[in-house]
């Protein structure tokens, strides 16, 4: 299944890291930017999700929309309280005709500071880009998972020096998912990197944490449209609680397993 690009394999047996790995290739596997492995606990459902390089995320918007549709083709109903490693999220569906619009809470955002100190953020930064020249505005934020906001877009050389000077900085053991946002005209332009799996065509748990700090900033109101290279997502902030509206959809399925 895919929202916006950022697409993932759904299986019902938990995977090890090296069948992750192999799954995700691109180039000899099914290919994806993560596994989901699907479990049913009582009456609710609940998914793990792994990286492409195998390792562990606690939350992934695209994966609760892409769930939320999944329940509703299988299950029935419009409204499911799906588990994840950062607790409860509730997702509704709304059909639109041939398509089905999949709406999740995902919940109040939580502003950090980079080990407190954002001048030793910003050093280490410099260093490690050897570019004592850049001026990085960043902003830290949780919303399931750990966001790093950088305004502005940059080239994509140097796109990825940040990355990699971030990654580097040691101030993220657990890594941290990066978002370049640009606002225009009614909307904001965001490319992503997501922790474990590198650059992709778009993330909805970046979505949130985007607007979230542009919302805190007074830079947009209580409805706003994310726009990433794979697609829009709509957010929305209700009672100080983020919710995060698109389109998910199939993409194939089959059977895995030793050949």
């Amino acid at each position: 299944m895919e929202n916006c690009g950022n697409d993932y394999i759904f299986v019902f047996n938990r995977p090890t890291q090296e069948e992750v790995i192999r799954l995700c290739n691109r180039n000899f596997g099914v290919g994806g930017d993560g596994v989901v492995y699907l479990y049913k606990k009582k009456d609710s459902f609940g998914y793990e999700i792994y990286n492409n390089d195998g390792s562990r995320a606690t939350f992934c918007g695209s994966v609760t929309l892409c769930l939320g549709l999944y329940l509703y083709k299988t299950q029935g109903g419009k409204s499911f309280d799906i588990l994840t490693d950062s607790g409860v999220k509730r997702v509704n569906v709304f059909p639109r005709g041939k398509r089905v619009k999949v709406g999740v809470e995902v919940g109040k955002p939580h502003f950090q500071e980079q080990n407190g100190n954002q001048k030793i953020f910003n050093k280490l930064l410099f260093l490690r880009c050897a570019n004592k020249s850049l001026r990085v505005r960043a902003t830290l934020v949780n919303v399931g998972n750990l966001h790093l906001v950088i305004k502005g877009l940059y080239s994509t050389v140097m796109r990825e020096k940040i990355v990699q000077a971030i990654g580097q900085s040691g101030l993220f053991l657990d890594g941290v998912n990066v978002e370049f946002v640009e606002r225009r005209k009614g909307y904001a332009r965001v490319i992503v990197y997501e922790r474990g799996s590198g650059k992709t065509l778009c993330c909805s748990s970046g979505a949130g944490a985007v607007f979230a700090v542009l919302n805190k900033m007074g830079a947009c109101g209580e409805n706003y449209i994310l726009e990433f290279e794979g697609g829009k997502i709509v957010a929305q902030m209700k009672n100080k609680s983020i919710f995060l509206y698109s389109y998910p959809r199939f993409l194939f399925s089959g059977r895995w397993g030793e050949l």
